[in-house]
């Protein structure tokens, strides 16, 4: 019987989560699992350096507006409201279900990446019930925050209120 592993945002717990993580990867061919390869997309200067908490999501059909926040525990910051339009799908996840990313020595720096290959719109690409010619030009956006982990694949780039 495999253990199960308790996930929280202690920071205390990711050794464990990523030998856990190494330990099944190891086992698996290369093919089977490729790192995704993401590149960093330059925003707000300021910003780049930091990762953010995601706050709320609203999506109207039209448009997903996401607020995030910067603030640290010695300064405050307003606000930053990332925008995506066409939007076909999104999701939000720990960060601990998305390890691939994590051990990816290539992996992009900063908040905001562009997913080039090997996310998640590349797994949707893959199942039957997925039509891909609507989506064939979009691409996939992910906000790295401190917990949580935003996905996006969209026909445009992102904008940013601030």
């Amino acid at each position: 019987m495999e253990k199960l592993i308790s996930i929280s945002s202690n920071e205390a717990c990711w050794p464990n989560v990523v030998r856990h993580f190494m330990k099944n990867y190891a086992a698996m061919k290369k093919s089977d699992l490729d790192y995704p390869t993401t590149i960093e997309i330059k925003s707000i200067d300021k910003l780049n350096g930091n990762k953010p908490v995601i706050e709320d999501l609203h999506y109207d059909l039209y448009t997903l507006k996401v607020r995030l926040n910067f603030s640290t525990n010695t300064e405050y910051l307003e606000p930053i409201y990332v925008i995506f339009r066409q939007v076909e799908g999104f999701r939000v996840l720990g960060e601990e279900n998305l390890m691939e990313f994590w051990v990816n020595p290539k992996r992009a720096n900063g908040w905001l990446w562009k997913v080039e290959n090997g996310g998640w719109h590349d797994q949707e690409k893959k199942r039957d019930g997925f039509i891909n010619e609507i989506t064939e030009d979009f691409d996939e956006y992910m906000i790295v925050g401190q917990n949580d982990c935003l996905n996006v694949i969209t026909g445009f780039e992102p904008t940013f209120i601030y």
